[in-house]
C-alpha cells in the first residue's frame, strides 16, 4: 500500500497540482482545504508527511503545525507564498521540518 501524504491548502488548484505530482510518484494523497479539516484528516489518515500552507481559513498553518507537533513527529513541510524571513523562522521554530516559499507569480504546471 502506498504511503499517505496530506496536502493542506485553501487553494484547490495548489492542492491539485501538488497532489498530482505526488500521486504520480506513487503516494496516496489526502487533502484538506483548511486548518480544522487538516487536523481531522491527519487524525483519521495518519500520513507520513504533511505539506501545509500557512495562510488558511478556520485555523492557520502555524496553529495546525503546533497541534500536530504536540502529539506527533510526522514530518511537516510548509509551502507558502509568504517569503518573509520571519515566517520561515516561525515555521521552523514551531516544529516544521522545512519551509519552501513559492512565488505568487509562479506558474504551476503538470509535468
Amino acid at each position: 500500500m502506498a504511503e499517505t501524504i496530506l496536502v493542506v491548502d485553501d487553494d484547490p488548484a495548489i492542492r491539485q497540482v501538488v497532489g498530482f505530482a505526488l500521486a504520480k510518484a506513487g503516494f496516496h494523497i489526502v487533502e484538506a482545504a483548511d486548518g480544522l479539516e487538516a487536523l481531522v484528516v491527519f487524525g483519521r489518515e495518519a500520513p507520513v508527511l504533511v505539506i501545509l500552507d500557512i495562510n488558511m481559513p478556520e485555523l492557520s498553518g502555524t496553529d495546525v503545525c503546533r497541534r500536530i507537533r504536540s502529539s506527533s513527529s510526522t514530518p511537516i513541510v510548509f509551502v507558502s507564498s509568504n517569503d518573509d524571513e520571519i515566517d520561515r523562522v516561525l515555521g521552523l521554530e514551531l516544529g516544521a521540518d522545512d519551509y519552501v516559499s513559492r512565488s505568487r507569480r509562479a506558474t504551476w504546471s503538470r509535468g
